[in-house]
């Protein structure tokens, strides 16, 4: 078992965190009562972050109506690091740069390679280093989503068809060779977290976010294959599953060769309307149940869906459901990526397994922040 008085510490100052990081400025005080915690505890949780400038001063809060001295406000220095978002696909990337509060800082696009998971992801790296060092807030994390069936907490990517991967230990393959902290998840999934870091003053609980992707061959210009995935949100937490499989739908329902979809004229690629329909007909009729099981108060749709955002609400029109459509689209996964970062680094541990044996079950970020600055 780990030291329990050590365990409690770490997950009052995520509590602690996670407060500063929703509230517009907010006092040690309010955090105290809050939280339940006493002042000195609170104190003794926010002043290690103060020096480590994670946390700052924002400003004096107004005088208690008794008198007495002004409260200080206290908030997440959105300064302190930057994450490096990566959206992977097989022949291209998306990337964005974003602060602590999510603000986009740069965001790239290129066409890359597939050389292997962990030498692609360097080789993003690499070829954006010398304008991530531009920036005035330093590289702290990267982010990656990929197509795959993907177990974050591990880094083991269980199944990956588009990249040819599967049973590939990527924390393992990766140990020492980046700067700093890397983590990856499904793509649909980051598109998720992003979700969860766009609304977190409204506090999201229950959201499905489904997004519509193209895969093209390396070297190939024509549409090859169209992925649909889901990431669901419950209770404010993407889901996962016991298996890591949680919103993987099946390919033989829903994946097909666009070719069916996409027709080639003399000025390039145009979708073929009735191809269009009967496709959007056939996913939907099989998504919609699935809609009914989970019952949740929003459903994202992104990536392509957003093209076809008429048909897409015309198949909704019926159903109880709120349909949003993102606003940044071609760079929901990569500053999702980045969101599921940040998430990872504020959020609270749990115990995995019970009894003798029991560990801490979480990133450990903060050590490693510190190495990596």
């Amino acid at each position: 078992m780990p030291d329990s008085k050590q365990f409690q510490r770490i997950v009052n100052r995520s509590h602690v965190l996670q407060k500063l990081r929703i509230s517009n400025g907010i006092s040690r005080i309010e955090i105290s009562r809050q939280l339940g915690l006493d002042r000195s505890t609170i104190t003794n949780l926010v002043n290690p972050l103060l020096e480590m400038s994670i946390v700052k001063v924002l400003s004096e809060g107004n005088a208690p109506s008794k008198g007495g001295r002004r409260p200080v406000l206290l908030g997440i220095n959105e300064n302190y690091g930057s994450i490096l978002g990566i959206d992977l696909q097989i022949s291209s990337f998306s990337a964005v740069l974003t602060n602590l509060n999510g603000e986009i800082l740069k965001e790239w696009s290129g066409d890359m390679k597939f050389a292997g998971m962990v030498e692609t992801i360097l080789g993003v790296y690499e070829q954006l280093k010398s304008e991530i060092e531009q920036v005035p807030v330093p590289l702290i994390g990267i982010g990656v989503g990929i197509p795959a069936i993907v177990d974050t907490e591990k880094g083991l990517i269980h199944k990956a068809t588009s990249l040819h991967l599967g049973g590939f230990d990527f924390n393992r393959e990766a140990e020492g060779k980046f700067p700093v902290p890397v983590i990856i998840d499904n793509d649909a999934n980051c598109c998720a977290w992003g979700q969860l870091e766009r609304n977190k003053e409204r506090k999201l609980d229950n959201f499905l976010n489904i997004i519509w992707k193209l895969h093209r061959l390396e070297g190939e210009e024509a549409p090859e294959e169209i992925e649909i995935g889901m990431g669901i949100v419950l209770g404010g937490e993407v889901y996962y599953g016991s298996g890591s499989a949680a919103g993987e739908l099946p390919e033989n329902l829903l994946s097909r060769h666009a070719a069916d979809i996409y027709r080639q004229t003399g000025s390039g690629w145009e979708i073929d309307s009735r191809a269009l329909t009967v496709y959007l007909d056939s996913l939907f009729g099989f998504l919609i149940p699935i809609f009914h099981v989970f019952d949740p108060g929003e459903i994202f749709f992104g990536g392509h869906f957003t093209r076809f955002r008429e048909e897409v609400e015309k198949r909704m029109a019926e159903s109880p459901f709120k349909v949003t459509f993102p606003r940044t689209n071609e760079l929901d996964t990569a500053y999702g990526a980045a969101s599921m970062f940040v998430e990872k680094l504020f959020q609270t541990p749990m115990l995995k397994g019970e009894k003798e044996g029991a560990e801490i079950k979480e990133y450990d970020l903060f050590s490693k922040l510190k190495q990596s600055r």
